[in-house]
């Protein structure tokens, strides 16, 4: 369940340099660096997106196994000095914020709770369409496109539209309210009959 002050809070610019030049769009993701995340196919889609559009940066928070393979991945596709691995960060949420999108590319989930944050956060996400979660998060897509899993070019092509085609901050929001602490609390109670 999400705090009922994160809808609402001002969240400080982040320290990674990317942030501080405000020249640069960045693309967030975030989770275990591992198979299940599959932040390969999110580089290879970052790679090709940047053909087209070309003032943005990946940042994918977290630790795992799986980062010097991330690394040589960007390195192998020509986008090594626009990927950052910085590792895990006790605070996501000013990442979150200030970033441009948000893409969940996980192959399967529990529930994506790193996606109802971002939204939280009034930031436009993508997501693949996996089990479970980004369906029922997303509203069947009404609020972020959701694409094949581990399809880069679905992928490339969903993040481009949704940098340019923007909702608002209070419409992205309004996916993640239900799972607010009251209204989670008060679905519960009323699920269990005790309301």
């Amino acid at each position: 369940m999400i705090p009922t002050h994160i809808f609402s809070n001002q969240q400080p610019l982040p320290s990674h340099p990317w942030f501080q030049d405000g020249k640069k769009r960045i693309i967030l993701g975030a989770g275990e660096l591992c198979y299940r995340k599959d932040f390969r196919t999110l580089i290879q889609a970052f790679s090709i997106l940047i053909r087209t559009v070309n003032d943005l940066m990946l940042i994918i928070l977290g630790r795992g196994r799986d980062k010097a393979n991330l690394l040589s991945f960007a390195k192998k596709v020509g986008v090594k000095s626009r990927v950052s691995l910085p590792g895990f960060i006790e605070n996501p949420y000013p990442f979150m914020a200030h970033s441009a999108l948000f893409a969940h590319t996980s192959r399967w989930e529990g529930l994506g709770f790193v996606l109802l944050e971002a939204l939280a956060m009034g930031t436009p996400c993508v997501a693949t369409d996996c089990p479970h979660g980004p369906r029922e998060i997303l509203d069947n897509g009404r609020y972020g496109a959701l694409i094949p899993v581990g399809d880069p070019h679905s992928l490339a092509q969903a993040m481009e539209t949704s940098l340019a085609e923007r909702p608002t901050p209070e419409q992205l929001k309004e996916a993640a309210r239900p799972y607010e602490v009251k209204s989670a609390t008060k679905a519960y109670l009323h699920a269990m009959g005790l309301e």
